[in-house]
């Protein structure tokens, strides 16, 4: 990607074909599927990681005992991936057929499990801020503005900062309050 060029990430699928992802105005990039080239026959792609499509790299086997994995982790009232493969590893379950290599297969298979992840993410605490001296007027802002009011403010985008001004003449009747 070269951002000099323009903004957009282009992925070369044949010499001949490529897929454009445009950034939008928020900073994604994204895929207009309705630019499919018509000319060229249609290549087989997918925008997303099916199940199915996982289980095309393991055997049969392999799938039945990340099955197990995945049925022995539910049962366990499902622990952390790290940690069911601890329990696994220190043999702190007995006569358990499953393998740390099975635990791994079920994540490359199924991704995270919904119920793992569900009440087991915590709220980011927000960031301290320190109050801030405050600033007074001007007196040459004062002596020509002296009813108006400014409100003030930071807010970020995309981690950068920004400051947004409004001053409200004293004429104008706030809505508001």
């Amino acid at each position: 990607m070269d951002s000099d060029t323009e903004h957009a990430i282009t992925v070369h699928l044949t010499n001949t074909h490529l897929m454009k992802f445009t950034r939008c105005s928020s900073g994604l990039y994204f895929y207009d599927t309705r630019e499919i080239d018509t000319v060229v026959p249609e290549l087989p792609y997918s925008l997303l990681t099916t199940v199915k499509a996982n289980k095309e790299f393991f055997s049969p086997r392999e799938i039945e005992r990340a099955d197990k994995a995945r049925f022995l982790q539910s049962q366990l009232a499902w622990p952390s991936t790290s940690d069911f493969k601890s329990y696994v590893r220190d043999n702190l379950l007995l006569n358990c057929p499953i393998t740390i290599q099975d635990i791994t297969r079920a994540d490359a298979i199924y991704g995270p499990q919904v119920s793992m992840l569900r009440g087991k993410k915590v709220r980011q605490a927000l960031n301290e801020f320190t109050s801030m001296p405050r600033i007074f007027v001007p007196p040459e802002i004062l002596k020509h503005h002296p009813t108006d009011e400014i409100d003030l403010d930071f807010f970020f985008v995309n981690g950068n900062p920004f400051l947004h001004t409004k001053t409200i003449p004293s004429n104008s009747v706030r809505s508001n309050r």
